[in-house]
């Protein structure tokens, strides 16, 4: 009983610290950084945790979900104090590619935008998007209220990812840091990244390339297909589900992909790329299949099978 109570002293003290530290940061850098600091601790703590009483346990979880929540409150707060428009979205000039322009500020019918090394995209909808020539390597990137859309990357690296409020999305992203998303359905994600926090998620596949630690976090999720893009690796991939504490039965808010299902959904993935090999566009926005909606729908149903 002492050891448990010097357990919790120690683990409350540690907490109390990066709340305070949380409280004074005021860049994305240091959220970043505290962000990382409480996933890890949150991991180093899993087998004392376990030999906690069910209270204690109750308790510390409460404690660490509080404080997850203010430092994602602060890095969205961060995030949109950092926007302003002036006027409506100018569309770029005709046939020109901004393929080494790193600045580019918008396109036609959506809101995309470039400022202070954070890139917006706001309000996108059946498009294309592919992040190669837009915003400058190593910024955040903040996707609000979109659907039915491609967003992709390969040598542009944002260094944090921030995705609410979408529907309908095959997003793909090779990011620095942490992702965290909000309030999306009917979507597939393969991503690679340092942390990843999903909240609020329904009726998706999320397909990891990499993530720090072999650990994802969600809460609030229904209907979350998991898998690791790796030949020879089924389920290693551990999800940390907040809304779902007791470990005793199974756990109805997600469920692991087998190696034969990853492998038809990859296939199928290819298919939704309106970009075909060694064929470059003569515009920045590119329109999305017309029959892109219904090829996603059906790529996910196929993991109920």
């Amino acid at each position: 009983m002492m050891e448990s109570t010097q357990d919790i002293t120690q683990i409350n003290r540690s907490l109390n610290d990066i709340k305070y530290d949380t409280s004074i940061s005021n860049t994305r850098e240091q959220l970043n950084a505290i962000q990382s600091r409480l996933i890890d601790f949150n991991s180093s703590l899993i087998s004392t945790l376990n030999h906690l009483p069910s209270f204690e346990q109750g308790q510390l979880k409460i404690k660490f979900d509080v404080l997850f929540k203010s430092i994602e409150l602060k890095q969205i707060q961060l995030s949109q104090n950092r926007f302003s428009f002036i006027g409506d979205p100018i569309p770029p000039p005709s046939g020109v590619k901004n393929q080494h322009n790193k600045k580019i500020s918008t396109i036609t019918n959506t809101t995309i935008s470039n400022n202070d090394n954070e890139l917006l995209l706001k309000d996108i909808k059946d498009q294309y998007i592919d992040l190669d020539g837009k915003g400058s390597n190593d910024s955040h990137l903040l996707v609000v209220n979109s659907s039915v859309c491609t967003i992709k990357n390969q040598n542009n690296i944002p260094s944090s990812v921030h995705i609410k409020d979408a529907t309908d999305m095959f997003i793909s992203l090779k990011v620095d840091g942490p992702i965290m998303i909000h309030n999306l359905k009917n979507s597939i994600l393969i991503l690679e990244c340092k942390q990843l926090r999903l909240h609020d998620l329904d009726n998706c596949i999320i397909i990891i390339e990499h993530v720090t630690n072999d650990q994802i976090v969600i809460e609030n999720c229904h209907k979350i297909f998991v898998t690791e893009n790796k030949v020879s690796k089924i389920d290693t991939i551990k999800v940390n589900d907040f809304s779902w504490p007791n470990k005793l039965y199974k756990n109805p808010n997600f469920e692991y992909i087998d190696t034969l299902t990853r492998t038809d959904i990859l296939k199928k993935l290819k298919n939704l790329d309106p970009l075909k090999p060694n064929f470059m566009p003569s515009q920045d926005n590119i329109d999305i299949p017309i029959n892109f909606k219904q090829d996603l729908d059906n790529i996910i149903q196929s993991a109920y099978n």
